[in-house]
């Protein structure tokens, strides 16, 4: 393990890669776009820029990543993903094309610039740390100011919610409570395995766990879950019991994701969340219903769209305006305001049929495969955290651009690299960070 240092501090590379990370929790566009109103995060501006100067520093360490084998199952799914978009070119879907290459351009960046693996370590702690710390204090800022001083600000989220509350949701930079959650997750996650350092964890990872509860997020019920399997990690609890009640908070996860609890007089009302379904009530008892969410009503669509374009879907740029007539004939409600799938299983078979979900079953089976083969314990509990954490949030979200997504699978990959590289000698830098470093076996 590493701790928080800035005697290895950098060189210009590793800046980079520092911003590149901080940039992973600012969900709010620095840019929208004139095609289709696509936005342009702070991360793509990052990656635009810096990559050609990347690239050409390691031309040659480009060459040998282009050529490995081990980047081939992220090529297949990539190729699955690009191949169905050229069945659908006709009016603007060429941007579609541009939008596929934001993860290739995530990907190769990321390689690169953890070609010098020995030095990112640090700069991968000191860019959690600093990104967890600023999206908390931010977030806990921007609730403090809507509830004391009812100050509206763009840190927050207000909406209906379950029981037709309407909590103030913590929202911090990523603008949305499920990303600040996830973002908050996965830096609790980094700095619980990688940081040594007991100080600086226990500020930030406190105020990374109050930051992620603050948000409200369904998500934080699985984030909970792993939360707690990180720490029972090696101690004698009973597998049974840790499974069980694991499997007890999915379902929870799954229930509440999927049927909205509410009061049955407020969905008679029509006073209700703003995002349910249908006033009809899935179940209704002692006063209480569920009611369907969008949730599980846009997994129905996308199902029924992919039954009728099932080779190639209908394209990325095409699933709303395949929504849109889904309205007109009604089968689908013309209220809803929900049209994104929200689920990546679901998203990638409406939008790229079966070639791209054979593409993507393919990727997550190389996925955790490849984890198995890490040899460093440490990190092989990272990666398995982070991809089961990916796993069960792409039942509610949409991952298959995401550049957090993106920046994991270019670090597995790169480390996989390493390890089966030669001239890299894990037990010679384990002596060099004096028998601290995670690389020891």
């Amino acid at each position: 393990m590493t701790s928080i240092s800035l005697d290895r501090w950098p060189k210009w590379e590793q800046v980079i890669l520092f911003a590149t990370i901080v940039s992973l929790g600012i969900g709010y566009p620095f840019f929208e776009s004139a095609f289709g109103g696509k936005s342009v995060s702070l991360t793509d501006y990052l990656v635009i820029f810096f990559l050609p100067l990347i690239g050409w520093k390691y031309r040659k360490s480009l060459v040998t990543v282009i050529m490995s084998k081990k980047i081939v199952p992220t090529y297949i799914f990539l190729s699955s993903l690009l191949i169905p978009i050229f069945f659908h070119l006709e009016g603007d879907g060429w941007v579609s094309v541009i939008g596929w290459l934001r993860p290739c351009m995530m990907f190769v960046f990321v390689v690169l610039l953890f070609r010098e693996y020995k030095e990112t370590e640090n700069t991968v702690v000191m860019a959690s740390w600093t990104l967890g710390l600023i999206t908390s204090t931010v977030g806990l800022l921007g609730w403090v100011a809507a509830v004391l001083l009812n100050i509206e600000n763009p840190f927050v989220h207000i909406r209906p919610y379950y029981l037709g509350i309407i909590p103030i949701q913590l929202s911090a930079l990523d603008g949305h409570p499920n990303g600040a959650a996830l973002v908050l997750f996965i830096i609790i996650t980094v700095l619980y395995f990688l940081n040594r350092d007991a100080k600086t964890n226990k500020v930030v990872i406190a105020a990374g766990i109050f930051g992620m509860i603050m948000t409200l997020s369904k998500s934080i019920l699985i984030y909970s879950d792993l939360v707690c399997l990180c720490i029972t990690r090696g101690k004698r609890y009973s597998k049974v019991l840790i499974n069980s009640v694991g499997v007890f908070i999915l379902i929870l996860y799954l229930i509440f994701t999927h049927a909205l609890p509410q009061q049955v007089k407020d969905v008679h009302q029509n006073n209700a969340s703003f995002y349910i379904y249908s006033q009809k009530p899935l179940v209704e008892y002692m006063g209480l219903s569920l009611v369907k969410t969008p949730y599980l009503a846009n997994k129905i669509a996308a199902v029924q769209i992919f039954l009728e374009h099932p080779w190639t879907g209908v394209g990325p740029r095409n699933f709303v305006p395949a929504m849109e007539q889904m309205k007109l004939n009604g089968s689908y409600p013309a209220e809803s305001i929900y049209l994104s799938p929200h689920c990546t299983y679901t998203s990638v078979l409406a939008r790229f049929g079966l070639i791209g979900f054979l593409g993507l079953i393919y990727y997550m089976w190389w996925i955790w495969s490849s984890i198995k083969t890490v040899k460093n314990r440490t990190l092989r509990s990272l990666f398995s955290i982070v991809y089961f954490c990916f796993g069960l949030e792409a039942i509610n979200s949409d991952l298959e651009y995401s550049h957090l997504f993106w920046f994991f699978n270019a670090w597995l990959m790169t480390y996989l690299l390493h390890q089966s590289s030669s001239s890299y000698d894990h037990e010679e830098y384990a002596r060099q960070q004096g028998g601290n470093s995670q690389y020891q076996q």
